[in-house]
């Protein structure tokens, strides 16, 4: 009843019958299930506010390079943290404090710009991480032109490089910030 169930849903016209499936119809099945789910995830990710950032750096269904390339595995954790929005940053935990905090509301604590806390403002304007953004930033603009005016196209080109010192090197940055934010917040 359930293989007839999800064969339905897979658009297959075969019925299951004792076992016997033919090979075109599990083909098409698979096939069905792929694409139903790409538009899912797609949809997900066009209609999400929380994965705005997401969306800037991700537009395609496919493994990122990263993973194979990332042998610590806080720095990989955290990386994919980022990248995905699960991160203590005020734009995330804001969602989930009661009431919950509007997302123009969500203002750095650590310094005086009165911005968002979100993933824009760690990478380029938060002075609690300006050291850090310093060191790294600067071996990243031998592989990136970084300028106020291409950051957006910055974020682009090194969260979805395959570059291996660039990667090594944001995901770096990125755990260190963590890092020291978990400290700052501690004291």
């Amino acid at each position: 009843y359930r293989l007839n169930e999800l064969l339905q849903f897979c658009d297959v016209s075969e019925n299951h019958r004792k076992g016997s499936l033919s090979q075109k119809s599990i083909i098409e099945a698979i096939s069905s299930l792929k694409s139903k789910f790409l538009k899912f995830w797609q949809d997900k990710l066009n209609s999400s506010t929380k994965l705005k950032f997401y969306r800037m750096i991700k537009n395609d269904y496919t493994p990122e390079v990263f993973l194979d390339e990332l042998y610590n595995c806080n720095e990989k954790r955290d990386l994919l943290r980022f990248r995905t929005s699960n991160h203590p940053l005020l734009i995330e935990t804001g969602r989930y404090c009661n009431p919950k905090i509007p997302r123009e509301e969500r203002i750095c604590q650590h310094c005086e710009l009165n911005e968002v806390e979100d993933e824009y403002h760690l990478l380029f304007n938060c002075s609690l991480y300006s050291n850090i953004r310093s060191a790294y930033f600067e071996k990243l603009v031998h592989v990136f032109h970084v300028t106020n005016e291409n950051r957006k196209q910055f974020i682009e080109d090194t969260f979805s490089s395959g570059n291996q010192k660039a990667i090594y090197y944001l995901a770096k940055f990125i755990s260190k910030c963590f890092t020291k934010r978990k400290f700052v917040t501690s004291i």
